[in-house]
């Protein structure tokens, strides 16, 4: 069936670790705007919002693929057949809190100037506690 097909190669795809960048980088946004309450302002989202694309934009070495399947449903409104699709994608925690403090790390590096004492200190921060594992971006 191309529908099924279709659902197995989009999850299988480069949309599946898309979809994990995706997460991560709305983790630690939130992360980030719950931290940062008396700190907020135009260029404070803006540079949250700078620091997500660089999250959701990025590869993170040691995500593999762990299994995949699919499930025919009926949609009991129109009665019709379809495939649902579904891939269970594993990273070590620490490889990955590694790998997402390093990133903020870099845009700390690329916006240092442009950044207030207190956003810098939310960012430092943030990769404290990722390299201390006291954030878990697993939920």
């Amino acid at each position: 069936n191309s529908s099924k097909d279709f659902a197995l190669k989009w999850v299988t795809g480069t949309e599946g670790p898309r979809q994990v960048s995706a997460k991560i980088s709305s983790t630690i946004a939130g992360n980030i705007n719950s931290t940062m309450e008396s700190d907020s302002g135009a260029e404070a989202e803006a540079n949250v919002t700078a620091a997500a694309n660089l999250l959701n934009n990025a590869a993170f070495a040691g995500l593999t693929k762990d299994a995949d399947w699919w499930q025919q449903v009926r949609n009991t409104t129109t009665d019709a057949q379809e495939f649902r699709a579904y891939a269970l994608y594993i990273i070590d925690t620490k490889t990955l809190d590694r790998q997402v403090a390093a990133y903020i790390q870099r845009f700390l590096d690329d916006k240092n100037r442009a950044l207030s004492e207190a956003e810098q200190s939310i960012y430092k921060g943030l990769i404290e506690s990722l390299l201390s594992s006291t954030i878990d971006l697993n939920t």
